[in-house]
């Protein structure tokens, strides 16, 4: 009898599994509030066997984390092959492990939920789920220990228990307190409601939702919320006020430079002006006026033409021949070197004047466009400020960013 009693409960005793800890498997360094989220859906997975109600017993010694024990056994993926000694090392029989990636379904921020079934003694996958846990589900009521039975159903082939839950817990509370006194409250484009001393209380449905607030003299704000069914959740609104000519006064350096750019335009503008005189005076009432006007004529050239100042003549074989020292001694020599020297310096004046022209025009521009700029930037009472926002995006398939400039 004691025989047959014997061999009766090794007959009868049911397959032993054991549940490794999920694996957050986000990109980058993992949350402590994912990792918290992993191990609270992992213990509501190992609720189920050890309760012993199933066709599975919770192997013993088995509350391990798929990620040490991946370590442990030198395992560089999850393929049965590699997974099967881990779960012969732990006594079971069959192997369930997986990991959660952060996720968004209509509307609903949560998680990806991979769980695997693995046969250790055959090496063999027998299943693979696949499901999606809203982060609602997660902080409060029996929205994880539902979803353990459903998804654990599945892998295992047993019908869930019917759930032991409340009624529907309907719409949630958002209590939001911000810094500003008044403001109207926006959740995606539509206006839910209007701040009062500081303080706005919304009802709302479960989900995430998009909120605004405008503030006369204040930023826009802008953030998501997730509002779970039946619970209250709380916002600090925090807006930056925007600066006016009363409390932004219109930089010294700014000004100190439009005048110093003022000044170096009419000391241009002066230097212009004088050259211009000087090139004038040259022209009609210096050298050149008076070799021009001699009554007793010019100096020849070897064809008998006579030698002009303002032609180039002064550089010619001749011209250079007149202007020779021995030469000067001739009045009208001398008076047509007197005319080359005072065409030299009329060409290199007149450079000058031109030049400062140029830049005294370019520096009085630069100045009064500077102060009509400076006085338009006050008149418009406020100042923008630039921002730019860069969102990461991850998916079990994928990742990527949205990038937002505002201004």
């Amino acid at each position: 009898m004691l025989l047959l009693a014997a061999l009766g409960s090794v007959a009868w005793a049911k397959p032993k599994v054991a549940v490794l800890g999920l694996e957050a498997s986000n990109s980058g360094v993992v949350e402590p509030k994912d990792a918290a989220n992993a191990a609270k859906l992992t213990e509501e997975l190992r609720a189920l066997p050890r309760s012993s109600t199933g066709k599975y017993d919770l192997a013993p010694n088995s509350n391990r984390e798929l990620q040490d024990e991946k370590l442990m056994g030198n395992c560089d993926t999850e393929k049965p092959a590699c997974m099967a000694p881990i779960g012969a090392g732990l006594g079971a029989d069959f192997l369930v492990y997986g990991n959660i990636v952060k996720a968004a379904e209509k509307g609903k921020d949560g998680y990806k939920v991979n769980l695997k079934l693995l046969n250790v003694k055959t090496k063999v996958l027998e299943e693979q789920e696949e499901a999606f846990v809203p982060l609602a589900a997660l902080t409060g009521g029996n929205g994880a220990k539902d979803w353990a039975q459903k998804i654990y159903g599945k892998l295992t082939g047993e019908k869930p228990a019917a759930p032991d839950r409340p009624a529907e817990a309907g719409p949630g509370k958002l209590v939001i307190k911000s810094n500003v006194k008044s403001g109207d409250v926006f959740i995606g484009s539509a206006k839910k409601g209007t701040l009062e001393g500081g303080t706005v209380t919304l009802t709302l449905p479960e989900g995430s939702h998009k909120l605004a607030i405008e503030s006369p003299g204040h930023q826009r704000y802008e953030t998501t919320v997730t509002v779970a069914g039946g619970q209250t959740k709380n916002v600090e609104a925090s807006l930056e006020e925007l600066l006016g000519p009363s409390t932004q006064p219109p930089p010294a350096t700014g000004k100190s430079n439009r005048t110093v750019f003022k000044i170096a335009g009419y000391g241009l503008g002066g230097v212009g002006v004088a050259s211009a005189i000087w090139v004038l005076y040259e022209t009609t009432l210096g050298p050149i006026a008076k070799y021009e006007s001699r009554s007793e004529g010019a100096p020849v050239n070897s064809d008998g033409m006579e030698v002009n100042a303002s032609s180039g003549d002064c550089d010619s074989t001749v011209g250079k021949d007149l202007r020779t020292s021995a030469n000067l001694a001739n009045s009208a020599n001398r008076a047509f070197d007197d005319a080359c020297r005072a065409n030299t310096r009329r060409f290199v004046v007149g450079a000058v004047g031109v030049a400062s022209g140029v830049l005294a025009l370019g520096a009085l521009y630069f100045a009064y466009r500077s102060d009509g700029k400076s006085t338009e930037a006050q008149a418009m009472g406020r100042r923008t400020r630039r921002q730019l926002t860069v969102t990461p995006v991850i998916s079990p398939t994928g990742g990527g960013a949205t990038v937002r400039f505002d201004w």
